[in-house]
């Protein structure tokens, strides 16, 4: 019974499923306690705009940071609270966002693109890896009269990166005009998982 050590790749794209959605407002006043009843008013009118025109429940929103600061310069305090929420992904909620934001004042948000339920999609690619290993083990055996019996060891190394849209930036800054006009050409973003197997197989001559 012999051995080879063979290397199997796969690669695989799987299209966003979620939708991360980062808020920032601010307050601003002569006092300290004037700051932060603007900061709130703000982010009061912002729940509610979230709740009426996209049906997002302001529990469902996860408080990051909450500050407040002094100007010295103008004698004046900055109230600033981050608030996020992760939702389904989709563009059609992302174009909506863009006006709704605007209408805010001091009001700034991000987005980022995530795929769900990460593990399983990881021993998806995993298995392709291992079968493309199998494949090349398979033949590199038969080429010598030989035959694949057994798996004695396997290691596998892990990469992943994501292949931006550019143009859906574009969407997430243009005026709603704009983004009526190009948001229903573009696709969701997709995010590249790729993983390489080492794996020792079992080999032995055929009877």
């Amino acid at each position: 019974m012999g051995r080879i050590k063979v290397k199997g790749s796969a690669r695989m794209k799987f299209q966003a499923e979620l939708l991360e959605m980062n808020f920032t407002i601010q307050g601003s006043g002569k006092s300290s306690g004037t700051a932060i009843a603007d900061g709130k008013k703000k982010v009061e009118q912002l729940l509610l705009t979230m709740q009426e025109q996209l049906s997002l429940n302001p529990e469902s929103f996860r408080l990051e940071s909450d500050t407040v600061s002094e100007n010295y310069n103008r004698n004046s305090y900055t109230f600033v609270k981050k608030i996020s929420i992760v939702v389904k992904a989709d563009l059609s909620m992302l174009e909506q966002l863009t006006d709704l934001v605007s209408e805010i004042p001091d009001t700034t948000y991000s987005t980022n693109f995530k795929l769900d339920n990460v593990p399983e999609k990881e021993k998806t690619v995993i298995q392709r890896a291992f079968d493309d290993a199998r494949k090349k083990a398979d033949m590199i055996a038969s080429c010598s009269g030989q035959i694949v019996t057994g798996v004695d060891e396997i290691n596998y190394e892990y990469h992943a990166f994501t292949e931006e849209n550019e143009m859906l930036r574009g969407v997430a800054v243009a005026s709603g005009a704009v983004s009526q006009k190009f948001a229903s050409k573009l696709s969701l973003p997709e995010e590249e998982i790729s993983k390489e197997v080492n794996v020792i197989f079992l080999i032995e001559s055929k009877a």
